[in-house]
């Protein structure tokens, strides 16, 4: 079940000149020391953007944003052995994330026309089955005493079944667009005689 879901769009050149700058200053205020690692041989401003990008989702997912101590330091976007990235989270945002019921993040970056863009779907566990409250049926009701079985074939079903008729989901009955009817005394719209 989908507890929370960011999103969030940035302008490469923005990045660009804060980093240009402030240089390594804004790069350690954006990423962890791990991400500063692994960013050894990659283009600086696409992994800056795309970083920044996904922590601002991630909080957006959250439902804070950079507030209740939460800081660009409580999220990692690290890549996996695919490539993939994967984002990890500690202390107050590790707080947050157990308080939503969050027990997995799923995270999209791309960097295409100037701009880095990352979603980021916060997932937790599918929420308990829950019984349906019913009222006291009337007697027509499938199930009532009196009324119909609850495993009797609706008069929509079997060999004399209206063929404009088609079961849908659950118990409802929809009208068949595809169905052609003709209407005996009736003659098609549009046509001459």
């Amino acid at each position: 079940m989908i507890v929370g879901l960011g999103l969030d769009v940035v302008e490469l050149s923005r990045i660009a000149k804060a980093h240009e700058r402030f240089g390594e200053a804004f790069a350690k205020r954006i990423l962890t020391a791990d991400e500063m690692a692994a960013r050894t041989g990659r283009d600086p401003v696409l992994t800056l953007a795309g970083c920044f990008s996904a922590k601002e989702a991630a909080v957006k997912a959250l439902g804070t944003g950079f507030a209740d101590g939460i800081t660009f330091q409580c999220l990692e976007v690290l890549p996996d052995p695919l490539g993939r990235p994967v984002l990890r989270l500690f202390g107050p945002a590790a707080a947050r994330a157990r308080q939503i019921g969050a027990t997995a993040f799923h995270v999209s970056l791309t960097h295409d026309r100037g701009m880095a863009a990352a979603v980021v779907v916060a997932e937790g566990p599918p929420p308990a089955p829950r019984m349906a409250q019913v009222a006291s049926p009337c007697s027509g009701c499938a199930g009532a005493p009196g009324g119909p079985d609850l495993l009797s074939p609706l008069p929509s079903c079997g060999p004399d079944a209206d063929p404009g008729l088609w079961r849908g989901p659950g118990e409802r009955i929809f009208p068949d667009p595809a169905a052609k009817r003709r209407h005996p005394g009736r003659r098609p719209r549009g046509r001459s005689s």
